[in-house]
């Protein structure tokens, strides 16, 4: 993170995972033995992925993207979006799967792969990089309403 950048990583995250679930999308329209293995082995290959990069960050970008005023409101709210969306998936996704219900397999990663791109650009549009910057320079940034591409390169 403190290398390369919170942005430019989940930036660059989210890009590998997207064409990682279009190959199993992909994979997923064949029916040979063989493939099922192959697709097994990618998504333990997408959650290692998203663990070192998405899965480690989120936790740190969610706690930094605020104002200090505004913090506690802010992950408030995101926590409950995310045990609602957590829920939904968890709920639905299994029934994508099934051969009695969605009987989609390995096609599901057509879903997430889309859904990476959606994610790609939400990080791209809202995602600030706030590497090096305190918490009153977030809090002035967030005042001036820096674009989130300009967090970067704006100078205090």
């Amino acid at each position: 993170m403190n290398t390369y950048g919170r942005r430019n990583v989940m930036l660059w995250v989210s890009t590998a995972i997207g064409v990682l679930c279009l190959i199993i999308g992909i994979m997923g329209c064949f029916t040979a033995g063989k493939i099922f293995w192959a697709i097994g082995c990618l998504i333990v290959v997408i959650n290692f992925v998203y663990a070192m990069g998405i899965g480690s960050m989120y936790p740190v970008v969610a706690s930094e993207t605020s104002t200090l005023r505004l913090r506690a409101k802010t992950q408030s709210i995101g926590f409950c979006l995310q045990f609602l969306t957590t829920w939904a998936f968890g709920f639905s996704v299994p029934y994508m799967y099934t051969t009695d219900e969605g009987n989609l397999g390995g096609k599901v990663g057509f879903i997430f792969g889309f859904l990476s791109v959606v994610a790609w650009v939400v990080i791209y549009l809202e995602v600030p990089e706030m590497m090096g910057r305190t918490i009153a320079d977030i809090d002035e940034l967030f005042k001036r309403k820096t674009a989130t591409k300009d967090f970067k390169k704006t100078v205090l």
